[in-house]
């Protein structure tokens, strides 16, 4: 059955970012022997030359392209998070139907942003990939919902680690940090302390 997919890209300056990264996750969410070629579809927009923008790409499952906007990027403010146990979500490709995570978030109406979790295992927040960190050490959870571009990104160049990380395993970060295609770690960073439906002793 085709369904229908996007990618969020960076835009900075002109520039796309991890470019090479989108496709790979393009390719693993196409049909099999459909193709869709993302730096084709690039190089058919004009790019902002200044500033920071978030370049949405959809396309099906079957390679036919769909719409493209450029848009000027600002990152969510993000203060508060609560813990949201999902045990049946699944998001493993970039579908444009978020409708599940979106109510997953919705239960988490009295915090910023949910973390969503799997029989007590760490997987994302409604719309980014997690670390969490301590001094010298930043952890992602192995048991992630999407594979991140930018996560895996920063896995492959060493400055995080992946690791299954249980709810019982938060007391040992002092941070958690969201990270997407627009979201460097730190850009979004939010004490533990703050987080909601856990307690540390």
């Amino acid at each position: 059955m085709c369904r229908l997919l996007f990618e969020s890209i960076r835009v900075q300056d002109g520039r796309p970012c991890l470019l090479e990264y989108h496709q790979a996750r393009v390719n693993r969410s196409l049909d099999a022997g459909c193709a869709f070629d993302l730096s084709q579809v690039v190089r058919g927009v004009r790019l902002p030359e200044k500033g920071v923008f978030k370049l949405r790409v959809s396309y099906a499952s079957d390679g036919v392209p769909g719409a493209v906007a450029c848009d000027a990027y600002a990152p969510r403010v993000v203060r508060s998070l609560r813990l949201v146990e999902c045990p049946d979500l699944r998001y493993d490709r970039k579908f444009e139907d978020r409708r599940a995570l979106l109510a997953a978030r919705a239960v988490a109406a009295d915090a910023d942003e949910a973390v969503l979790t799997r029989e007590g295992w760490v997987t994302d927040a409604s719309y980014a990939n997690l670390a969490f960190g301590r001094p010298g050490d930043w952890v992602t959870p192995s048991t992630f919902l999407l594979a991140g571009t930018k996560r895996a990104f920063l896995l492959d160049a060493g400055a995080l680690r992946e690791s299954s990380v249980h709810v019982r395993d938060l007391q040992r970060y002092e941070f958690v940090t969201l990270i997407n295609a627009m979201l460097d770690p730190g850009d979004v960073m939010v004490p533990l302390a703050a987080l909601k439906g856990v307690a540390f002793p």
